[in-house]
């Protein structure tokens, strides 16, 4: 049969409009979103070296995927609470 090709677009949704001016929005965290804050808690927060090796990166993302899941399941949650809960239980599990 003939070929299929699908275009995926990762635009936010808010893009444009003074919501995505707010940091960690709920309506907007992402797994990207989660990832980007995970790296900068380890690296810039911690101060902690990180070499973003196969495997590094993937249990980050895997990390980031409960973060979102995690924060769309409970509406009661702060984002960067959660994430950077999440991020000090990996850090301690490395050390």
């Amino acid at each position: 049969g003939p070929i299929k090709r699908y275009h995926l677009s990762f635009q936010s949704p808010n893009q444009g409009s003074n919501k995505s001016l707010i940091p960690m929005a709920r309506s907007s965290l992402t797994k990207e979103k989660a990832l980007s804050f995970i790296l900068t808690h380890i690296v810039v927060t911690k101060a902690l070296p990180l070499s973003l090796t196969p495997h590094t990166l993937f249990q980050l993302m895997n990390l980031s995927a409960e973060a979102e899941n995690t924060l769309n399941e409970n509406d009661n949650l702060i984002p960067h609470e959660v994430i950077e809960s999440l991020t000090n239980t990996y850090i301690d599990t490395q050390t």
